[in-house]
């Protein structure tokens, strides 16, 4: 980022829930290309997602990731599933659709499957999950290992955005002429990477991230 300023670069940012008594909802991403909310249930009531074409995820811990692909334009949800949900869209998306049921009895079961071992990339500071991939853009579980790093990297047209489901990141960026700066990301934080940014990702903690990307035409 030639010429820039590191406070042009930081994007840093502490999600914020919007609260009622079943549940918490926050909007981490609304990009263009992408978007992503994090749903925490809070009691025992089910919940309607009136939404189509959204990844859906429950868990992201070691060797469990759970994930399904939703077409269809309603979702029930309840605790007896998963407490916290990831919902991802490869578009803008302001507000999600979502209404508290009467009754708690769920119409259809949701049926989310683990995928660890799917498409899982070994690497040398852990692991990689790519959920979703297409022309559009990417999704994908980054899990780094305490005391691990990754090569410093930069992207001439794709954005990416990170969010830290848990654990602690050292994030390392390049800018103007070679200034070097770090950033301490945890659990709950997010940083919308521009493209151009130079970036290296080091673990404190083991660290478990949440990646959407737009389309990588780096070629």
């Amino acid at each position: 980022m030639y010429g820039k300023k590191f406070e042009e670069i930081n994007t840093k940012q502490k999600i914020k829930y919007q609260k009622n008594k079943s549940y918490s909802l926050a909007r981490i991403f609304c990009e263009k290309e992408y978007s992503l909310f994090k749903l925490v249930l809070l009691d025992d009531k089910s919940i309607s997602i009136k939404e189509k074409n959204l990844l859906l995820i429950t868990e992201t811990s070691n060797k469990i990731i759970s994930s399904a692909y939703m077409k269809k334009s309603q979702i029930f949800l309840n605790k007896s599933i998963s407490k916290i949900y990831y919902v991802c869209f490869q578009q803008k998306k302001i507000a999600l659709n979502i209404s508290i049921l009467k009754e708690n009895k769920i119409k259809e079961v949701l049926k989310i499957k683990n995928i660890y071992n799917k498409n899982n990339q070994k690497k040398y500071w852990g692991n990689m999950v790519t959920l979703l991939k297409n022309k559009k853009g990417s999704v994908k579980i980054i899990n780094m290992l305490k005391n691990t790093q990754s090569s410093m990297e930069f992207h001439i047209n794709k954005k990416e955005s990170y969010f830290i489901c848990s654990g602690r990141l050292k994030l390392g960026l390049r800018y103007s002429r070679a200034k070097q700066k770090s950033l301490f990301l945890n659990k709950n934080d997010s940083f919308l990477m521009k493209p151009g940014t130079m970036h290296m990702r080091m673990s404190i903690k083991d660290t478990f991230i949440l990646e959407m990307s737009s389309k990588d035409e780096d070629n």
